[in-house]
Formats: C-alpha cells, sequence, structure tokens
C-alpha cells in the first residue's frame, strides 16, 4: 500500500502500540498491569501519531512500535 500511495504523495505508516491502558479491557477478563511501566498510555500513542504527521513531506515514518517496559496482564 505504501509503495502504491507513495506515487500520489500520500504517506502511510503503522503505528503498532502494546497494551495501553483504556476502557478497551472494562469488559475483558484481563488488562494491562496497574503501574506506569506496564502500560502505555493513549496520550503516548496519540504522540507517536502526531511524530509521524509532523515530519516534513518527504518524509515517511513506516513504523513505531509502542510497548510498555514492563509487559504484565493481570487477570481481573
Amino acid at each position: 500500500m505504501r509503495e502504491e500511495c507513495g506515487k500520489s504523495g500520500l504517506r502511510v505508516g503503522i503505528v503498532n502500540p502494546g497494551m495501553v491502558d483504556t476502557d478497551f479491557f472494562d469488559e475483558l477478563a484481563f488488562a494491562p498491569g496497574e503501574e506506569d511501566v506496564q502500560h502505555i498510555r493513549a496520550d503516548d500513542v496519540a504522540d507517536a501519531v502526531m511524530l509521524m504527521l509532523n515530519q516534513p513531506s518527504g518524509t515517511v515514518v513506516d513504523e513505531i512500535n509502542l510497548s510498555p517496559l514492563n509487559k504484565v496482564i493481570r487477570n481481573k
């Protein structure tokens, strides 16, 4: 997709967030860990998207992988 879109000037990138501390997990039997180093904040994902969007027109950030420092999945 990136190759096809690049010809028209459209930039394509991917943000791969790990477990983000959001309401998504409210109805599930598991959630990210509660400590700050055990989940990603939604603001951090938004910052990654803004990083991609704020690049000069000739620059593409292909992919950003966000992970908490300590990956913890807690059962509820």
